[in-house]
């Protein structure tokens, strides 16, 4: 998703953001959203665009906003207005026509509006979801810690073999409870959820 609003009074936006920079708790609760995979407001001011002259200009600033997310346009942005309504309401602050989140119907309306179609994006792990990316790292992380074991118990000449056995085969049952929830299912991936009807993305990785 790619958003771009103009601003009133952009310094005001500036501010606000240099204020939730150092209040990073209002922001936790988007940090765990699982379906977020990356999100990120960047304030382009009207007399300095990226790859234009000194001389371009704008009447106003913008705001730009990117995100990637699994599932669908509509519960993602039914997420923002559910969860963090105030932090979104502090990031589209001062953009011009913006509704506030709640309710969630003018503020699909105003997000829908002033969308930019992206024919593409990068996904290092395409068909995986954020969930699964993090269940993995938890399974390898697990597989480290086993490994550590099995080289401590290995090392140690006063044990016998059974014995060693036997420890290692507690580590192992303790890290497969811990580890119940977090195993990949069968089968296929997931496919992208991509159907928001205004901006359609590739599935295809760069």
């Amino acid at each position: 998703m790619t958003v771009v609003t103009p601003l009133w009074c952009s310094w005001i936006n500036r501010f606000l953001f240099a204020l939730y920079r150092s209040l990073p708790a209002q922001f936790f609760p988007l940090v765990n959203l699982q379906m977020i995979h990356f999100a990120r407001w960047v304030i382009l001011p009207k007399d300095r665009w990226p790859g234009c002259s000194e001389k371009f200009k704008t009447r106003y600033s913008y705001l730009l906003f990117a995100s990637n997310f699994n599932g669908t346009w509509d519960v993602y942005l039914d997420e923002f207005s559910d969860v963090i309504s105030l932090g979104m309401d502090t990031m589209w602050y001062r953009s011009i026509g913006y509704p506030k989140s709640i309710p969630s119907s003018p503020f699909k309306s105003y997000i829908d509006d002033n969308s930019i179609e992206c024919s593409y994006y990068y996904n290092a792990l395409p068909g995986y979801s954020l969930r699964d990316v993090a269940s993995a790292l938890r399974v390898r992380k697990a597989i480290n810690y086993l490994e550590e074991q099995l080289s401590d118990i290995n090392t140690d000449q006063d044990k016998t073999d059974a014995t060693k056995d036997d420890l290692f085969f507690q580590h192992f049952q303790s890290v497969m409870a811990n580890l119940a929830n977090h195993f990949p299912s069968t089968g296929k991936p997931p496919p992208h959820s991509l159907d928001n009807s205004l901006t359609q993305f590739s599935t295809e990785s760069l």
